[in-house]
């Protein structure tokens, strides 16, 4: 090979320009940074500033966006690889809109994190030492000065004007995170070659069967000379068969089509495997290589069927994985953390792996975020996960104004190259809720006349630029979007739909052809708190609970009315926030079983969200903590390839086998389904036969003799089957907690050989197990969220720290002692 490539590392940041925001005991000061990294971390490592996760560490760090910075390092580089015929200077990215300078000499502008920086640099540079700088503007005040500029314009909330830097939106302060708009750089390296480079492998997998498939690998390159170059592809599959083709490269183009006879397909987890093949990309001169590019594919085909119902009523939402219909569990994935480039491989890779642990088969990586690491595509494809990928866009108007369509376009073209390999990736969407904010918020009206807002990116540019350079995957124009723009965004028959108008039962009002977001606000665990925040000044309303809520209306609005509506009054911050993780918990295994059960006419549900930033509230099932919350066992039981609903259909109630087309499994012929006293009793008891309605679901209507309970206020209906060998249970109320006739559970927890188990003595409701509250700060349970009827047992599973039966019984909450 001739590419000899050096790491940049050592850098340092110190503020620069006017510093008037800046601490002026600060002022002088340089931090190191190491390899990459932002400003932030820098100095939380040299200790002059708290994580903003502390308390008031968000308020101490608001200066950072308003100051500038100068980040160093230097090189020392000897005279061979100067004499390479291209040195390049280039950066994984750079956050965000600054200048990069070699020796005192500016050599680059830069201007979108989202893109690589890659600059010719021999002419700059010399023998020994080399000083590199990045100089970057603080973010808030680059933004303004951009607002200043070219007119103000609608974004969503009271959030900083984001849309005018090609930056994570959601760094700015979103409505589930602090306002922490970071600044700093991606791994640096020197790059020294000769002859011609690889700059980006498209690899696309433009047909695929059981009997045969075609892989389309279009290799694009720089090259400094007009002598004779190939591209040899060698592509080896699962079980180590090799297959080899060479063409010659026309300009800085080549392009090789691998005929695949009898593929090993990828699909969907649950779904079969997802076998990867190993590519190898090579370009040579005389059969000697010069620079290469290895990735894993994985084989299959992926469409989205939008066709229109028969009677015009409306239009499919369908993804198609090898021609199969999917039904998409799942949900919307933000940054790792405040400092997401930062979070180690392992992190990333324990997210997805929880995610298959709650049987979530798609993440939609979300629009006001960040394209994901290598490692998240890696592991979506080695698990089955399915990616709909966004373009970064969110809840904004943005300027089609020079420059920036022509940022847009270097980004959308890097990333949508950058992702061609990765099977797990089968949507490409424009962004989120910017059509929607156009049409429903009163947007276009506060628009100028001659003010673009981007329309033009979501319907024209990024359309054009996926089926020109990937167009073996769909592409969506936003979300929610219903296919026109003469149709309401948000209509429930057409395209995908956010489901923000409805909470609770209230799900059970629509019925959308794809739900890509829904969600219900809840506190942090109370451990992930206490962390932090001590102890001591915790109270429900507390000031340091309440600075940490960003959604619309406060706490008054996201929880007052429903917490009042369904249980009795709330005593305790530890009952208040466990109350609204059950609600939180019913609302996602309401909303799922819900649209699961009205399939084919709904094939999708993305809950908002999966994971958490901060200890803040927000819509999360996993706290940043790494604890989940109930709503979590809630979410696994829904999403599960077979899930047993009682679904309330006008004055009848129905019980649903969910099931999961492809998934097999030996599903119930029939259930059980009781009448339960809250004293125990068991007042009916009947087994009642399922009839298949289709591949997505078999139904039964429950008898009018359990329907029809004398007294609603002291009944619950349970209902159990058995799925694949596991058992299932559904629960119904007839009325809300605070309504319900409830006996304090009565129960116990004793040692068994495998650990503690838990015993019911009585009818117990949404029993949970939360070791942070017994001292195992360690330590969490595997599962939760469970009825128990007098008699049964349950075993308590945990992992981390060992947790004694006596040590756990501080930990049980359940829904029988909430307001009790």
């Amino acid at each position: 090979m001739t590419c000899e490539r050096r790491a940049i590392g050592g850098w340092t940041v110190r503020p620069i320009g006017n510093l008037v925001a800046c601490p002026a005991a600060l002022r002088e000061r340089v931090f190191d940074l190491g390899a990459a990294g932002t400003v932030h971390e820098a100095m939380i490592a040299a200790g002059v500033l708290p994580h903003p996760d502390e308390v008031g560490g968000e308020e101490a760090q608001e200066w950072i966006g308003r100051t500038d910075w100068c980040l160093a390092a230097w090189v020392r580089l000897d005279r061979r690889m100067l004499a390479a015929s291209r040195v390049d200077l280039v950066f994984d990215h750079i956050d965000t809109l600054g200048e990069v300078r070699i020796n005192g000499v500016r050599v680059a502008l830069a201007a979108n994190e989202f893109v690589p920086l890659r600059v010719q640099a021999k002419a700059f540079l010399r023998e020994g030492v080399n000083e590199i700088e990045v100089r970057l503007r603080g973010p808030v005040s680059a933004v303004e000065a951009l607002e200043r500029r070219y007119g103000s314009r609608p974004v969503n909330g009271d959030w900083t004007p984001f849309c005018f830097l090609r930056k994570s939106a959601c760094n700015f302060g979103w409505d589930w995170g602090p306002r922490v708009p970071t600044v700093g750089i991606g791994a640096a390296r020197i790059e020294a070659w000769n002859e011609a480079r690889i700059a980006q492998v498209r690899p696309l997998v433009v047909a695929c069967d059981e009997v045969s498939a075609t892989v389309r690998v279009i290799a694009e390159v720089e090259r400094l000379d007009n002598e004779p170059i190939d591209l040899r592809v060698e592509l080896v599959a699962p079980d180590g068969h090799a297959q080899c083709a060479v063409v010659p490269i026309e300009g800085e183009r080549g392009e090789i089509e691998i005929a695949v006879a009898n593929p090993h397909r990828w699909w969907p987890r649950g779904q079969g495997d997802q076998p990867l093949y190993a590519l190898r990309s090579i370009i040579e001169r005389r059969c000697s290589p010069i620079d290469d590019r290895a990735q894993r594919i994985g084989l299959r085909t992926v469409a989205l069927d939008t066709s229109p119902d028969a009677d015009g009523s409306g239009s499919a939402f369908t993804l198609r994985v090898n021609g199969r219909p999917i039904w998409c569990r799942g949900a919307n994935w933000i940054p790792a953390s405040l400092f997401p480039r930062s979070e180690p491989a392992s992190k990333i890779t324990a997210w997805i792996d929880a995610a298959c642990d709650a049987e979530l088969i798609m993440l939609r990586v979300w629009g006001g975020g960040l394209y994901e690491s290598d490692a998240f595509y890696d592991h979506c494809d080695e698990r089955g996960v399915l990616v709909w990928q966004d373009f970064m866009f969110a809840c904004a108007t943005y300027p089609e104004d020079a420059p920036y369509p022509a940022l847009i376009e270097a980004e959308a073209r890097h990333q949508i190259a950058r992702l061609a390999a990765h099977a797990s990736v089968v949507l490409w969407c424009g962004g989120n809720e910017d059509i929607l904010a156009w049409w429903s918020w009163g947007w276009r009206d506060r628009l100028r006349e001659e003010q673009s807002w981007g329309r033009r990116y979501w319907l024209e540019l990024l359309p054009a630029l996926v089926s020109e350079l990937d167009p073996t995957r769909p592409y969506w124009p936003e979300s929610p979007y219903s296919g026109s723009m003469e149709v309401h965004p948000n209509e429930p028959a057409r395209g995908d739909r956010h489901t923000w108008d409805a909470k609770l039962e209230h799900y059970r009002t629509i019925v959308p052809r794809f739900c890509s977001e829904f969600g219900h606000q809840s506190a942090p665990s109370l451990g992930t708190l206490v962390e932090v925040l001590g102890d001591r000044t915790l109270a429900i309303g507390c000031e340091e609970l309440a600075v940490r809520q960003r959604a619309w209306g406060g706490d008054a609005f996201q929880y007052a009315p429903l917490l009042n509506e369904h249980f009795p009054e709330l005593r305790t911050l530890d009952e208040w926030i466990f109350a609204g993780q059950l609600l939180q918990a019913r609302a996602y295994s309401i909303a799922i079983e819900w649209m699961r059960a009205n399939a084919p006419r709904c094939m999708g549900a993305l809950f908002w969200q999966w994971n958490d930033v901060w200890r803040g509230h927000s819509w999360s099932v996993w706290d940043v903590a790494g604890r989940p919350k109930p709503s979590f066992f809630t979410v696994r039981r829904a999403c599960a390839s077979q899930c047993l609903a009682v679904i309330p259909r006008g004055d009848a109630l129905e019980v649903v086998l969910c099931t999961a087309a492809g998934e097999g499994g030996d599903a119930p012929t029939d259930v059980r389904v009781r009448l339960v006293r809250m004293d125990g009793r068991i007042e009916r008891d009947e087994r009642v036969p399922l009839v298949v309605r289709d591949e997505w679901s078999a139904a039964a209507s429950v008898p009018r003799a359990i329907t029809e309970a004398t007294d609603p206020a002291s009944a619950v209906i349970v209902v159990d089957g058995m799925g694949g060998g596991q058992p299932m249970r559904a629960t119904h109320r007839f009325v809300r907690d605070r309504e319900l006739t409830m006996p304090a559970g009565r129960w116990r927890l004793e040692e068994g050989s495998d650990g503690p188990v838990f015993l019911a003595d009585s009818l117990l409701l949404d029993v949970c197990v939360l070791p942070e509250l017994a001292g195992a700060m360690r330590t969490r349970a595997t599962d939760g969220m469970w009825t128990l009827l007098p008699g049964e047992s349950q075993a308590v599973r945990c992992v981390g720290e060992p947790v004694s039966a006596e040590q756990l019984r501080a930990a049980v909450r359940l829904a029988n002692a909430v307001g009790r």
